[in-house]
């Protein structure tokens, strides 16, 4: 995963949904950087785009299950690194 990959799911974790043109606005690059990264990161099954139900023109980005899973995870060891493991 690139450093690129992992700032879109932070974006997306953070807002919940967003278009490709929001994140690409919110990480200040371009709508055709930001659709690549998603891509992959779809292909990878940690995002997925959805249609919008009211403006067909409009597609969505979220999180799926297995990339909520893998960013909890990552939060756990960035945990367990900064605090030392839990050996309660």
């Amino acid at each position: 995963m690139t450093v690129h990959e992992l700032a879109v799911i932070l974006v997306v974790e953070a807002r919940g949904q967003l278009r490709i043109g929001d994140i690409s606005a919110i990480l200040n690059v371009s709508d055709g950087s930001t659709g690549a990264w998603v891509r992959q990161l779809e292909q990878a099954g940690i995002v997925e785009r959805f249609k919008d139900h009211v403006n067909h023109r409009w597609t969505w980005v979220r999180m799926t299950a297995k990339g909520v899973r893998l960013r909890e995870r990552a939060r756990k060891n960035n945990r367990e690194v900064r605090d030392g493991p839990d050996v309660g």
